[in-house]
C-alpha cells in the first residue's frame, strides 16, 4: 500500500478548504512525478477512523454524572477529560458544573451483564469476547470499579486483554455510554405533577432512550424505580405495560424485547452493582 505524500508547494492557487487540498495532493502524486500511487481506499479508512475517534471524544465530554441514591438527584455534572502526561498515563478527572458532584459507578463485574449480545448495541458486540479475560485481569490488578478502569491508560488496557487501540478507544466508549446527559433531566420538573412520580422519574431517566413517554409507561406499570426493573423479567415486563397500555387506552406502543432486556441490564448495574 503506498504512502500518502506531503502536497507540493503551493502554485498559487488559493486553498478554501481542506478537501482542496486532498484534491491537489492526490493529483500531484497521481501525475508521476513520484514512484508513489495514491490509494483513495486507505485515504477514506483513515478519515473514518478520525471521525469515530473524535465522536468518541465528543460523547464523552458531553456525559454527565448524576446519582440516584433513595430515589433522589441530588446535583448534575458535566465531567472535562483532563489527561496527566506522568508515567502513569491518561488520568480522567472530574470537574464541577453545577451543583454537587456524584459519580454513577459501578463494579467491574456488572461489564458481564452489560456485554451481551441481547441488550448491547451492535458497534459494541466486538467486545464481547474479550469481557472475562478482562473482568478477571483487571481484579488482578486491583482495578474494581468503572471510574478505577476508566484511569487506566490505553497501554494498561491493552496488557489487560483488549487486542488493540481500536478495542480499547470502543472500550472506553462503553464505560460511559450509559452516562446521562444533563440536558435529558431538565425536563422531568416540567412533566410531573407530585413528588412521587418525579423522584421515580429521576431514576428511570438513567435508563437509556427513557424520556417522559416511556417512563410514564413504566410508572403506570407499577415500575416506579430502577430496583423495581432490576428484579423483573423482560416477558413480565412487557406483560405489565401491554395491561396499563390497555387499561388506559393510551396510543403507546409496548417496549420492545432488547429495549426491556436493555433496561434490566442497566438497572442491574445501577443497583446491585453500584458502588
Amino acid at each position: 500500500m503506498g504512502r500518502i505524500l506531503r502536497r507540493p508547494p503551493s502554485t498559487g492557487l488559493k486553498r478554501n478548504c481542506c478537501g482542496n487540498a486532498v484534491f491537489r495532493s492526490s493529483a500531484f502524486i497521481k501525475s508521476g512525478e513520484t514512484s508513489e500511487k495514491w490509494d483513495w481506499d486507505y485515504y477514506f479508512e483513515c478519515v473514518k477512523r478520525v471521525n469515530e475517534s473524535t465522536r468518541h471524544r465528543m460523547e464523552w465530554l458531553e456525559r454527565n454524572i448524576p446519582d440516584f441514591t433513595a430515589g433522589r438527584y441530588w446535583g448534575k455534572a458535566v465531567f472535562t477529560d483532563l489527561w496527566d502526561t506522568d508515567t502513569a498515563g491518561p488520568r480522567r478527572r472530574l470537574q464541577e458544573s453545577k451543583g454537587v458532584m456524584l459519580q454513577m459507578n459501578y463494579k467491574i463485574e456488572a461489564i458481564e451483564t452489560l456485554l451481551n449480545y441481547d441488550c448491547i448495541l451492535q458497534r459494541y458486540v466486538p467486545l464481547i469476547p474479550y469481557k472475562s479475560i478482562l473482568i478477571r485481569n483487571l481484579r488482578e490488578r486491583s482495578c474494581f470499579s468503572k471510574e478505577e478502569c476508566a484511569d487506566l491508560s490505553d497501554e494498561v488496557l491493552l496488557k489487560m486483554g483488549l487486542p488493540d487501540l481500536e478495542k480499547v478507544c470502543l472500550f472506553r466508549s462503553f464505560l460511559v455510554m450509559y452516562d446521562a446527559k444533563p440536558q435529558k433531566l431538565k425536563e422531568i420538573d416540567k412533566v410531573c405533577g407530585s413528588d412521587e412520580e418525579r423522584n421515580s422519574f429521576r431514576e428511570l431517566y438513567l435508563l437509556p432512550g427513557v424520556k417522559a413517554v416511556r417512563a410514564k409507561l413504566y410508572y403506570e406499570a407499577g415500575y416506579k424505580y430502577l430496583k423495581d426493573i432490576a428484579l423483573a423479567s423482560a416477558e413480565q415486563i412487557i406483560n405489565d405495560t401491554a395491561a396499563a397500555i390497555q387499561q388506559k387506552k393510551a396510543d403507546l406502543k409496548v417496549p420492545l424485547l432488547k429495549e426491556v432486556k436493555t433496561h434490566i441490564a442497566v438497572a442491574k448495574t445501577y443497583t446491585h452493582f453500584k458502588v
